[in-house]
């Protein structure tokens, strides 16, 4: 079936999920005018192309593939790594065929893997990380990867090889900015995706040499729409630079307000992008966009989020919450729930001094606390990776944007408010099957250790 003529089929899927089976419209690997997805998606299940595990899940890598294989003038792929051999292959194959191709990464990850062996010899360079993509790398098992190992796993390697044109965030002559920490598509000017995973086995499918690893939770979003790609395309353009304009990332960029565009089906998303320069107001940043969001909230609000740092979210929430009797529920990944500085301790009532005995910033512990936040159970070595919040079931806020300072005021970053209760719903059963089996409320030994904490500090 050609490309166009899924896109024809999917409509009346994702019409079909208007009238209220839109997970169903939502699980198909094909590409519609819209799509969202989840790599842990437990109504569907796909062969992993690396490791030969069938697991439940879409297979957001295949995805990302068909989006490639589509493109016939202009390929423009902003992510902070990309290690997936497959998918390298597809960029690289419609680089030869023509196809304008350019990719922008973050600088920490600019690398083969010839190359991640030598910094990791200097200086211990990812070290872990490193180790682990040359067993991914090292087919044979013999201790070294050869030339022809590379051209089948090494990602980087493979694009260069195809004189894909790759930039990253030292472009400007500079060190970086914070992160350049998108993950987004642009293909022919028309059609966009957005992912919060990165292009690797760990954040789609799963660590190489862990078998019970199923990929960090993450989704993935694609929009036909050319006014939404014309957005994120003057953003790529901004960061690659053109004639006589140099290429800008972080704070660096024009400030650039949010912006809402309505889609063929009425549905409405609203795009901006960090980073904004802290001589900006709250208001006028991506911070501002999401505590507007959080604000509109009548009914509830379910988070799912890898980073909760930001304590202007969570007085928000809390003053809204005594307002309108508001139901909050959110999930924060296990390594930084416990942290002294995570929001989910002011949400349950507690504050962890730290060895200094400075309170973090902003920390304001509730007097009403909450027994709906919670870790989810994720296998060892797999990470709540989203980056969402479901409003009253009709509003999602999405992207590669953690929920921290940083994010806003030193990264490159997407973030999106999409006003549909088809996505809403989608984000929503994704945040109740991670719900159902989390483990909620503060743990007996997080309580005996902020108890500790205040008598040390006292």
């Amino acid at each position: 079936m050609g490309i166009e003529a899924k896109f024809r089929a999917l409509a009346y899927l994702v019409a079909w999920g208007a009238m209220g089976i839109a997970t169903q419209a939502f699980s198909t690997t094909a590409t519609a005018p819209l799509v969202v997805q989840f790599n842990h998606n437990d109504r569907v299940r796909y062969t992993e192309p690396y490791r030969n595990l069938t697991r439940e899940g879409d297979d957001l890598e295949a995805t990302l593939i068909e989006h490639v294989e589509s493109a016939q003038h202009q390929l423009a792929i902003a992510v902070q790594e990309i290690r997936l051999p497959r998918l390298a292959k597809a960029i690289a194959a419609k680089q030869r065929a023509g196809v304008s191709v350019r990719l922008l990464l973050e600088n920490s990850y600019n690398y083969d893997l010839a190359q991640l062996q030598e910094l990791a010899k200097k200086q211990g360079y990812h070290g872990e990380r490193n180790q682990e993509y040359f067993r991914f790398a090292d087919t044979n098992g013999d201790g070294k990867v050869s030339t022809a190992e590379a051209a089948e796993r090494d990602a980087v390697y493979i694009l260069r090889q195809a004189g894909v044109k790759i930039q990253d965030d030292t472009a400007d002559a500079s060190a970086g900015s914070g992160l350049m920490h998108h993950k987004f598509m642009i293909i022919d000017n028309h059609r966009v995706l957005v992912t919060s995973a990165n292009f690797t086995m760990s954040d789609v499918h799963g660590d190489y040499s862990r078998s019970q690893t199923r990929g960090n939770a993450n989704s993935l979003l694609a929009f036909e729409s050319p006014k939404l790609a014309a957005l994120f395309a003057e953003e790529f353009s901004i960061m690659w630079g053109s004639a006589g304009r140099s290429p800008k990332f972080g704070v660096q960029k024009p400030f650039r307000p949010a912006t809402t565009v309505k889609l063929d089906s009425g549905e409405e998303v609203t795009v901006q992008f960090a980073g904004t320069s802290r001589k900006m107001s709250d208001e006028e940043s991506t911070i501002g966009l999401i505590l507007r969001t959080l604000k509109s909230a009548r009914r509830s609000v379910s988070m799912a989020l890898f980073v909760f740092s930001e304590s202007e979210f969570s007085e928000s929430l809390r003053q809204v919450r005594e307002d309108r009797d508001l139901e909050v529920k959110a999930l924060i990944e296990p390594t930084f729930a416990y942290r002294y500085y995570s929001k989910a301790l002011d949400m349950w009532g507690l504050q962890l001094l730290p060895q200094n005995c400075r309170p973090a910033p902003g920390s304001n512990p509730w007097a009403e606390p909450v027994r709906t936040v919670g870790v989810p159970r994720v296998a060892d070595g797999d990470f709540l990776h989203h980056k969402f919040a479901v409003i009253d079931d009709e509003t999602t806020i999405v992207g590669s944007h953690n929920w921290s300072r940083a994010a806003s005021e030193h990264n490159d970053e997407t973030l999106l408010v999409v006003k549909s209760a088809r996505v809403a719903a989608a984000y929503g059963a994704e945040f109740g099957r991670w719900y159902q089996n989390a483990s909620l409320g503060a743990p007996n030994w997080l309580v005996k250790a902020v108890d500790e904490s205040q008598r040390r500090c006292n």
